[in-house]
């Protein structure tokens, strides 16, 4: 949690001095909030890649078993949203008449 606060805080900063330095001293006005909110998602992936190449090291191996579960839990996942949404639906229809 330590490392998740520490890059929600560089968050903020990055989008005050880009936004500040792109708005208010570039006077690139809505354009200019737009390349200062891009420039803060890639400044922060960077940190972020920068970080786990550093402290966690992973490792890129592609593991077929855990993708296979992933896309199983994925369509259960989905099929129970889906129930959900109909039941929601069915509830607004019977409520409404």
């Amino acid at each position: 949690f330590n490392t998740l606060n520490m890059i929600s805080i560089a968050r903020f900063f990055f989008r005050f001095f880009l936004l500040f330095g792109f708005v208010v001293v570039a006077k690139w006005s809505v354009r200019g909030a737009i390349w200062a909110m891009a420039f803060e998602d890639i400044l922060t992936v960077a940190v972020i890649f920068w970080y786990l190449q550093k402290e966690i090291r992973p490792a890129l191996t592609i593991r077929l078993d855990f993708i296979r579960e992933a896309y199983q839990f994925g369509a259960k996942s989905w099929l129970s949203t889906l129930g959900d949404r109909a039941n929601d639906q069915l509830d607004q229809l019977i409520l409404g008449s």
